[in-house]
């Protein structure tokens, strides 16, 4: 029982540990040509800011980074009983973001060689979350490494405007 309680809680602590570093590194990677688009964002603002005060400038460049970030969550080891089951996928479109998400996620599950979409979210609008969902392929039994792809879209256009990727790893208990 207790090593039970002890795999539960280094679960805990691993979900938070992704959570933060997708958030983390998806701040820095979520756009195409994020870093160069903000730097020149910033830059550009820089260039205007002429007889402003030290602070003005830094609320400046903060408002430019915050309007590049996204904050996306999946829990980092999902859980099904059955393959035809819902599982545990904790997908959450961040209430701070700006931008609608979808998540697919996908995986080498072993048949085939081939990369194979194993869920899909579809349109997920700011402040929504999935808690449970059946995957759209029946796995069997087993542990499989998968790759979560978070694409944000335009709230007005619909346009995808940038990805956010990380790893998964789903469990099918049966």
């Amino acid at each position: 029982m207790e090593k039970f309680k002890n795999k539960k809680i280094i679960s805990y602590i691993s979900i938070a540990a992704v959570v933060i570093i997708i958030a983390f590194f998806g701040s820095l990677f979520v756009f195409n040509n994020n870093l160069i688009g903000v730097e020149n964002k910033i830059k550009a603002q820089i260039g205007q800011l002429e007889n402003k005060t030290d602070d003005e400038i830094k609320n400046a460049l903060n408002e430019a980074i915050e309007d590049g970030s996204l904050r996306v969550s999946i829990n980092a080891n999902p859980v099904f009983i059955k393959g035809t089951d819902k599982g545990n996928l904790q997908i959450e479109n961040h209430p701070n973001n700006k931008y609608n998400l979808r998540c697919v996620i996908t995986a080498n599950t072993g048949k085939n060689g081939k990369e194979e979409t194993l869920y899909q979210s579809g349109l997920m609008p700011v402040n929504s979350h999935i808690q449970k969902d059946v995957l759209n392929k029946n796995l069997e039994k087993g542990e499989y490494d998968a790759v979560a792809t978070f694409t944000a879209y335009d709230v007005e256009t619909d346009k995808a405007v940038g990805k956010v990727v990380t790893k998964i790893h789903l469990s099918i208990l049966s």
